[in-house]
């Protein structure tokens, strides 16, 4: 188990930011003491995992692409989920953007190819003369 604040520099044009958590549990324990550790980690299963949690993430290309919120991917032996919540995004092209807000997102691979997909938030449509576009958006699949 690690935690702490990230930060992603040197890159012209790209910003990276937030805060990180990472687990990894192969131990078939669901609770670890670790010497010199203020507390034991409850990792919640004993089964295999690897989990890395981030809060206030934001991710910036140069005015062009932005994504921010609190994302969690999970990996078990046999799946791979990834959940979101207060995402924000937008991509640009000159004064065009499409842009989500308030968005959250559920999403789950399996082993075997199968996987299930919930993503909502609200979507706009902005800088086209004569033209708006908002409204909520929902995508499910299964």
């Amino acid at each position: 188990y690690a935690a702490g604040t990230a930060a992603l520099s040197g890159i012209p044009a790209l910003t990276l930011s937030g805060t990180l958590a990472v687990w990894a549990n192969t131990t078939g324990q669901s609770e670890i003491t670790f010497p010199d550790f203020a507390e034991s980690v409850d990792f919640g299963t004993a089964a295999p995992f690897f989990a890395l949690r981030g809060t206030a993430l934001t991710l910036a290309i140069d005015g062009f692409a932005s994504l921010s919120g609190d994302f969690t991917f999970v990996s078990v032996p046999d799946s791979l989920s990834l959940t979101g919540s207060s995402i924000e995004a937008a991509l640009s092209a000159g004064p065009v953007s499409v842009s989500v807000s308030g968005g959250t997102l559920a999403m789950v691979l399996f082993a075997d190819g199968t996987y299930a997909l919930n993503a909502e938030g609200t979507a706009a449509l902005s800088g086209i003369p004569a033209l708006t576009l908002s409204g909520a958006l929902a995508v499910r699949a299964n």
